[in-house]
């Protein structure tokens, strides 16, 4: 069973200019699958430098909803209201999910993707991927994250 499977998407919500598109790829973000019939295929962008981010804001934002959600104390006004209100549905299951991950060792960016930014999250017992894309106002609007894939 690939770990694929076990793909947390905690919001749809658009954080690009182009939100619907993103939005309808999102799922295909990390796992790097065919686009869904009827959708064009994005045309890969060469991956910017690190100075190059598409958030400065998004690694602190991150880190600290990691830390936020191994406490039990998650900060929803950090998000926007529709991806709040779907962590808040999802809170007990990431928040095990997290915790049982251990604590973070390292978080290093790896590229700009879909108007976000994806890092690889180096836990105690896990290593994962994760998105975290921010809107104009700075807030957290889409956010998964899965175990990095075996073969990484």
């Amino acid at each position: 069973m690939k770990l694929i499977a076990a793909v947390l998407a905690l919001s749809l919500a658009p954080v690009a200019a182009h939100a619907q598109q993103a939005a309808a790829r999102l799922p295909n973000t990390l796992d790097g699958q065919a686009p869904a019939a009827g959708q064009t295929p994005a045309t890969p962008a060469p991956a910017p430098a690190p100075a190059a981010r598409a958030s400065a804001a998004s690694e602190g934002l991150l880190k600290a909803f990691i830390a936020s959600v191994q406490a039990d104390a998650i900060d929803y006004s950090t998000m926007t209201e529709g991806l709040a209100t779907e962590v808040r549905a999802q809170a007990v299951v990431v928040g095990s999910l997290v915790k049982g991950y251990g604590a973070v060792k390292a978080v290093r960016w790896l590229e700009a993707q879909q108007g976000g930014d994806v890092y690889r999250v180096s836990f105690e017992k896990q290593e994962t991927d994760w998105f975290i894309g921010v809107d104009e106002s700075g807030k957290v609007a889409g956010l998964l994250f899965r175990p990095t894939p075996e073969a990484e």
